[in-house]
């Protein structure tokens, strides 16, 4: 134990030697480093930083009213504009990330502000977008809001491309959630005439069945199973449409869909423990129930859609627009001095050892020394 002391001991000691020996090589490279280091941070280009905070809206209140229906009725709030844009949620932040690192959107301000031209790179696109995207900040916050930055040489055009990237995201955002309101629209308005065509076969049978029958009335313990019978079918045609509408936009293997799949076989076994009706009038009224039921929650889920695919109102909320600024934001110049300077003390010393380390070898080995030197000849 007291040999490996005085063995660490004693290289220590050698090491302060070396470095004492050499100490006017190793302070006049420092030197010399530490004057080009500090001339090279004063002539690095400044660099500004600008930034914009963006939200998405508050999630509006549905005109849906609360039916018993309410599986679909809730896909349909939470789909009702694009995919994650629209309302409220982190999911939503990320779906903006996609829209701004869009090559798009990117080549849009590469046009606007000539970057190609600014980056030196006149005849790459590829090239200026590699650059540009080493300039370009989207940084989710952990408040929820999202950073929209870019470094410039120049500060007001680092302010004036971050205020555009927010104009394009709401522009961009706006056309994917018309696109989505209209895909909504159009789905609904196919499934409301499909009911109201069904619901008129349903009432000329009756009314047929009446004139045939003469039957007009149904008992009223009759009439109570019939609409508590119809409710659970109205159930099972509402969540065979929510469905329908997931899978148009969901993967075959997606949780939500899985989950709604789950839910329609827990309401097929209600249906299959339901009487059965073997009147046929009777189930030529229940019938006729369960397209009404549909419809009640059908009608103002389109109106909805509607409002969604007419309204013209921005995406997102900017919460800062981004400003001016005064300082930049980069180099760190004391960081770069600091950093070159201990490098190169680093890289001294290993030269400094290495050296020492030769000559030792070449004073105590001498045969060997000789050896490699003929053979280097």
């Amino acid at each position: 134990m007291n040999q490996n002391n005085k063995s660490e001991n004693s290289s220590f000691f050698n090491f302060l030697l070396i470095i004492l020996k050499w100490k006017k090589f190793i302070l006049i490279n420092l030197l010399v480093v530490l004057v080009i280091s500090t001339i090279i941070a004063f002539l690095l280009p400044k660099i500004y930083y600008s930034s914009a905070s963006v939200l998405p809206p508050k999630e509006e209140m549905s005109i849906l009213g609360g039916s018993g229906l309410g599986g679909l009725t809730s896909v349909m709030r939470e789909f009702s504009s694009i995919k994650g844009i629209g309302s409220l949620g982190n999911k939503n932040t990320y779906n903006y990330l996609v829209i701004l690192n869009s090559r798009e959107v990117a080549e849009k301000v590469i046009k606007k502000y000539n970057l190609q031209e600014i980056y030196g790179y006149p005849n790459s696109m590829d090239k200026t977008l590699k650059a540009y995207y080493q300039n370009v900040v989207f940084e989710v916050q952990e408040e929820g809001n999202l950073e929209i930055g870019f470094y410039d040489e120049d500060p007001q055009r680092a302010a004036d491309i971050a205020n555009y990237l927010v104009d394009l995201l709401n522009e961009r955002s706006y056309e994917l959630s018309v696109t989505e309101a209209r895909s909504n629209r159009k789905f609904l308005e196919g499934r409301v005439n499909e009911n109201m065509d069904s619901l008129k076969v349903a009432e000329n049978q009756l009314k047929d069945y009446q004139e045939k029958h003469g039957i007009f009335t149904i008992p009223e313990q009759t009439g109570a199973l019939l609409e508590a019978s119809s409710k659970i079918y109205a159930e099972k045609i509402a969540k065979e449409i929510e469905i329908d509408y997931l899978s148009k936009m969901f993967s075959n293997n997606n949780e939500i869909l899985n989950s709604a799949r789950m839910q329609l076989d827990a309401i097929n076994k209600k249906v299959n423990d339901l009487p059965s009706l073997g009147i046929e009038y009777l189930r030529i009224y229940r019938n006729i129930l369960i397209r009404t039921k549909i419809l009640e929650f059908l009608r103002p889920m389109l109106e909805q859609a509607i409002y969604q695919e007419k309204k013209d109102v921005p995406v997102i909320v900017v919460v800062d627009k981004a400003k001016v600024p005064e300082y930049k934001a980069k180099p760190k110049r004391i960081i770069v001095i600091g950093s070159s300077v201990f490098g190169w003390l680093i890289i001294t010393i290993i030269i400094v050892l290495s050296i020492e380390k030769w000559r030792n070898f070449k004073l105590h080995n001498n045969d060997k020394y000789n050896i490699l030197k003929n053979a280097l000849k």
